[in-house]
């Protein structure tokens, strides 16, 4: 049976798309067949993901998670290969704007249904990453309901901290009233800046917080070259192999896969 995990956050700008990016890629290279649920609106995953692409289906460049919610589709039908063997990508499926936005919001009203959607394509993956879009809406409370584990971006300053303990909240009402099997995997410093104290004083004030058990081991760092994913028109696969040398994002996003596959995917 595969794990579920969804990265969420209720305050935006954090890493989350670049987080479930990257962990994606990380654990489709260790032979993981990984999906990659792209519920965020803005389509940070997918857009990243078809940069340099010469082929694929444009039809089912607009299927996405909204037509399986909405019974016209099933997950693992609409899945989309990438240019990484093992990684396979889903968008919404809808144009960001408010009016599809609020259609896709009340697809996903319903309790349970996305676990239930999400469950009937197990079968196919070992791994489902959901991106969550920022906030504890609608969308976002039916991936933590339909996921095993939620990873939870922290960028190190002040203000992403004060934003935690609503997420936190929705997390402990899920728990108990729709999904008791759900656990954190983690919380996940990101954009840390070892010359910054703010970043220090955060990440202490942290694991002064929460017990250790609750944070990661693994600090992600602000490097500048995870920017580049998203942007200039060489695709991802090669733009990895370009600056994996030298960048300590990509190094710290490749310990904090081998440090989930060893704490929860080994079980």
């Amino acid at each position: 049976m595969g794990h579920i995990i969804s990265i969420a956050s209720q305050k935006g700008g954090v890493g989350k798309t670049t987080t479930a990016l990257n962990l994606g890629i990380a654990f489709s290279s260790r032979q993981y067949r990984t999906l990659i649920i792209d519920a965020d609106p803005q389509g940070g995953v997918v857009f990243s993901l078809d940069r340099g692409r010469q082929h694929y289906d444009a039809n089912d460049h607009h299927r996405g998670l909204y037509h399986a919610l909405c019974g016209e589709a099933e997950i693992n039908e609409i899945a989309r290969t990438t240019e990484f063997d093992q990684l396979f990508v889903v968008d919404c499926g809808i144009a960001n704007s408010v009016i599809d936005v609020q259609a896709f919001e009340e697809a996903t009203r319903a309790s349970g249904l996305l676990r239930e959607i999400i469950q009937n394509t197990m079968q196919y993956f070992d791994l489902i990453l959901i991106d969550c879009p920022p906030g504890v809406g609608l969308i976002t409370n039916g991936a933590l309901i339909a996921s095993d584990y939620v990873v939870i971006p922290l960028q190190s300053e002040p203000l992403s901290l004060r934003t935690l303990p609503q997420l936190l909240r929705q997390l402990i009402e899920i728990k108990k009233t729709s999904n008791h099997a759900i656990e954190i995997a983690g919380i996940l410093i990101t954009m840390f800046d070892t010359l910054n104290p703010v970043s220090k004083t955060v990440t202490e004030q942290v694991h002064t917080y929460f017990n250790d058990d609750l944070v990661f081991q693994s600090l992600i760092p602000r490097d500048p070259q995870l920017h580049r994913l998203y942007s200039g028109s060489m695709s991802v696969k090669e733009l990895i192999k370009e600056i994996e040398p030298t960048s300590i994002g990509l190094q710290a996003y490749d310990e904090l896969a081998e440090e989930i596959e060893k704490k929860f995917l080994r079980k």
